[in-house]
C-alpha cells in the first residue's frame, strides 16, 4: 500500500514488467489495524514514518519485513526502537552511500 496513487501506479508497471504483477497486491492507503499480514512487508519511508508506523509494521510482517529509506545518522533510533520492541537484530543491513536498509 501507499498514500500516493501515483507510486501505486509505478509499482504495477515495475511488477508487470517484471513478470510478478499476479502475486502482488496493491492498494493505496496507509498501513492500519485492517491491513492484513503478508510474506513480505517493505516499508521505504523516512525513518520518521518508520517510527510511527514501527508497532504496526511488527505485527504485519510474517516472514520478512524490509525497512528502507533510513539515513545512517538515523540508523541508532531505529536500532534502539527495534530493541525496545524486543526486536533482536536483522538479518541483513545493507548501505548504498547515506541510506540505509535493515531486513528483519
Amino acid at each position: 500500500c501507499d498514500i500516493d496513487a501515483e507510486a501505486i501506479t509505478i509499482a504495477r508497471s515495475n511488477a508487470a514488467l517484471n513478470g510478478v504483477s499476479e502475486r502482488i497486491y496493491f492498494r493505496e492507503g496507509s498501513v492500519d489495524e485492517a491491513t492484513a499480514s503478508a510474506d513480505c512487508v517493505c516499508a521505504n519511508l523516512t525513518a520518521e514514518a518508520i517510527s510511527a508506523l514501527l508497532p504496526r509494521l511488527l505485527t504485519l510482517h510474517c516472514r520478512q519485513l524490509i525497512l528502507s529509506g533510513i539515513l545512517d545518522s538515523q540508523l541508532s533510533d531505529i536500532e534502539g526502537q527495534l530493541q525496545d520492541k524486543k526486536v533482536s537484530g536483522w538479518t541483513e543491513l545493507m548501505q548504498d552511500g547515506e541510506w540505509v536498509t535493515l531486513i528483519l
